[in-house]
C-alpha cells in the first residue's frame, strides 16, 4: 500500500477563472480572487479533490453585476 500524499493548491501560482456566455452574444470573463484546495490519496485515480471557492471575491470588472454573486444569489453557496 503506498503512502497518502497530500497536495495544496498554491493560490500564488492558481487561479480560478471563467467565461460564460450572455444573451447568445457575447461572452463574460471573471474570476475569484479567494480560493484553496488540497488532492489527498495514493495517486491520482483514487485521490479525493475538495476545494473551497469564496463567493464573495468574484470579480467580473463590473461591479453591478457581481453584486448579486456576492450575495449567493445565483450561485449554489455552501450547496455542492
Amino acid at each position: 500500500m503506498a503512502n497518502k500524499i497530500i497536495w495544496v493548491i498554491d493560490p500564488a501560482q492558481s487561479e480560478i477563472t471563467f467565461k460564460v456566455k450572455h444573451m447568445m452574444i457575447s461572452n463574460v470573463k471573471g474570476e475569484f480572487h479567494t480560493f484553496s484546495g488540497k488532492m489527498e490519496g495514493e495517486d491520482f485515480k483514487t485521490s479525493k479533490i475538495t476545494a473551497n471557492i469564496d463567493a464573495d471575491s468574484i470579480f467580473t470588472n463590473n461591479q453591478q453585476r457581481d453584486t448579486p454573486f456576492k450575495k449567493c444569489r445565483f450561485l449554489r453557496c455552501g450547496k455542492l
